[in-house]
């Protein structure tokens, strides 16, 4: 995979980050290149503040190209609640570290990553700790790897 385009879009109500990769057209049956799905979204308040959502959305944005990963995650621009919706492909693997990542376990000792999926997530979280801090609210982790919908 290599890195096409990468945009976010203001929308009225939230932010909006797509990432779109070139994908490689080579049809190997190799099940290790294998894309797969995922869908999921959680109710959470964050931030009417759009220059403090940046913080938010960089991190994500730089987790997700790190994983290669493709697709668009809604990111609400409210405090009322309105959190994030996506949809996400890629490699199992990827998306089994974006999932780990989400769920907001130890992923040092719990998840079973290669160092660059957790480096990507270890930094993702210490990024997201601070923009939940100056926040004043409560991390956004879903509550179970049911809260993820593959394909």
């Amino acid at each position: 995979l290599s890195q096409s385009a990468a945009g976010v879009s203001r929308r009225r109500r939230g932010i909006e980050l797509l990432l779109l990769f070139k994908m490689s057209t080579d049809n190997d049956n190799d099940d290790s290149n294998k894309q797969y799905c995922i869908l999921f979204y959680k109710y959470h308040p964050l931030t009417d503040n759009p220059g403090v959502l940046e913080i938010y959305r960089n991190a994500t944005e730089t987790l997700c190209s790190t994983l290669q990963l493709t697709g668009r995650i809604l990111i609400g621009l409210s405090n009322d609640g309105e959190g994030i919706n996506g949809t996400l492909a890629g490699l199992k693997d990827d998306l089994d570290a974006y999932v780990d990542c989400m769920l907001g376990g130890d992923v040092v000792t719990d998840a079973n990553l290669d160092q660059k999926r957790l480096d990507a997530v270890v930094a993702f979280r210490e990024a997201s700790k601070q923009f939940f801090v100056e926040l004043n609210q409560p991390e956004l982790f879903l509550r179970s790897p049911n809260d993820f919908k593959w394909s």
